[in-house]
């Protein structure tokens, strides 16, 4: 009998990682305007760091409630 192979590659994960920021990096970010970063000095912790994807949800929960 003949044997068969395996392919024995892994798949390599390409799971990204966000790059998190400080607070005080977000807020003077021109990513954001004046409002927003108003809104961040808000709701953003100093001692923590957030990705894009978290302060877009951050901004958008503070916006859905006013």
């Amino acid at each position: 009998m003949a044997e068969s192979k395996t392919d024995t590659k892994k798949t390599v994960s390409k799971a990204k990682t966000e790059p998190k920021f400080t607070k005080q990096a977000l807020v003077t970010s021109s990513n954001f305007n004046g409002v927003e970063r108003d809104i961040l000095k808000i709701v953003l912790d100093e001692n923590k760091e957030y990705s894009l994807t978290e302060v877009d949800k951050e901004l958008k929960k503070f916006k859905e409630g006013m």
